[in-house]
């Protein structure tokens, strides 16, 4: 049946939870991904991130039978293509609904079916004013969501934007953590008298 007011709270209550008990970026999101596919009876759900080198979306996580389709063929996007709800979305940083999307020209079709139909909303993943990927949702049903369903989802693309910060915040800090370490073992070596050779394979580890 429909999700009722309680069944919304619940869901975000659990995304929360989620985000704050899990680090690792990419069990996070189809953990994330799996909540709003089986408790909003959403098929097919995908997170898409922003990547600036290159300038696309690639797909990072989903739920549902594209999901490994999806990964294993590496789906991603031109940010500046002019087709598509996920790259519109990315670039105006707005919400974007269509109820049929067998007629209107702006979503695209499945890039691997080619097949066009039923509805499809695109959120941003917003942190402050940075678009850090969109959550792309779809239904093969026409007028599959509605406007109470937007506001939801909108609150659960803001928890999803805060996991997807402070993952990379996370992933940034071991990095400098590692990178310290290594610096610290490197001044170690040189103020020991060990011959360069030595020096250098150590320092490659």
């Amino acid at each position: 049946g429909q999700p009722t007011p309680k069944d919304y709270l619940q869901v975000i209550s659990e995304v929360s939870q989620t985000i704050n008990s899990i680090l690792d970026l990419d069990q996070l999101l189809t953990r994330v991904s799996e909540l709003i596919r089986t408790k909003f009876n959403i098929p097919y759900v995908h997170i898409f991130l922003k990547q600036y080198v290159p300038h696309t979306l690639e797909y990072r996580a989903g739920s549902g039978d594209r999901a490994k389709t999806y990964q294993d063929h590496q789906i991603a996007f031109n940010l500046d293509a002019p087709q598509g709800l996920i790259t519109l979305t990315a670039r105006t940083g707005k919400v974007q609904l269509v109820n049929d999307v067998s007629i209107d020209p702006r979503p695209l079709p499945n890039p691997i079916t080619g097949v066009k139909k039923g509805s499809e909303l695109a959120l941003p993943l917003l942190f402050g004013n940075r678009i850090l990927g969109v959550l792309d949702l779809q239904s093969e049903q026409v007028n599959a969501f509605s406007v109470e369903d937007i506001a939801v989802f909108e609150t659960l693309s803001a928890n999803v934007a805060v996991a997807v910060r402070n993952a990379s915040l996370y992933r940034s800090e071991i990095w400098r953590t590692k990178n310290s370490e290594k610096f610290r073992e490197t001044a170690e070596l040189l103020s020991q008298s060990i011959p360069l050779q030595d020096f250098f394979s150590a320092s490659l580890e």
